[in-house]
C-alpha cells in the first residue's frame, strides 16, 4: 500500500520537483525516503467524475504492478493526466513502465 501525498508535500513537489513529460502524462517528482504518490486528472479535460476516478484507478493499479522497476528507489511522484479521453489499461501501463525506466536512467547519471 502506498501513501498519498499530503498538502504540504504536494506543494514541495510542485515547486521543487523535476519534470518528465510523455504523450499522456506530466510527471513531477523528487527523490525521498519513501514512496508516496498523487494522481491529478483535471475536471476541464475529463468532465465526468466517474471517468476521472476510473483513470485514477487505472494509474494507481499500474503503479502497484510496476513498482518493482524502481528498484528500491523512493520518490514523491505526482502523475498529471493530460489526455482528453479515458485510455485503456494497456496503454497507460506501457507509458508508466517507460516513465519508471526514464526515472531510473535520469537518477543513475
Amino acid at each position: 500500500m502506498f501513501l498519498k501525498l499530503k498538502k504540504n508535500e504536494i506543494k514541495i513537489v510542485l515547486k521543487k520537483g523535476k519534470i518528465l513529460k510523455t504523450n499522456n502524462f506530466k510527471i513531477k517528482y523528487i527523490k525521498n525516503k519513501n514512496i508516496k504518490i498523487n494522481i491529478i486528472v483535471f475536471k476541464k479535460k475529463i468532465k465526468k467524475s466517474v471517468k476521472r476516478n476510473k483513470i485514477k484507478r487505472i494509474i494507481y493499479n499500474s503503479f502497484i504492478i510496476n513498482k518493482y522497476i524502481l528498484n528500491n528507489n523512493s520518490y514523491f511522484i505526482i502523475f498529471i493526466y493530460l489526455n482528453n479521453k479515458v485510455l485503456k489499461f494497456k496503454i497507460i501501463n506501457n507509458e508508466i513502465i517507460n516513465i519508471f525506466k526514464k526515472l531510473i536512467i535520469l537518477n543513475n547519471k
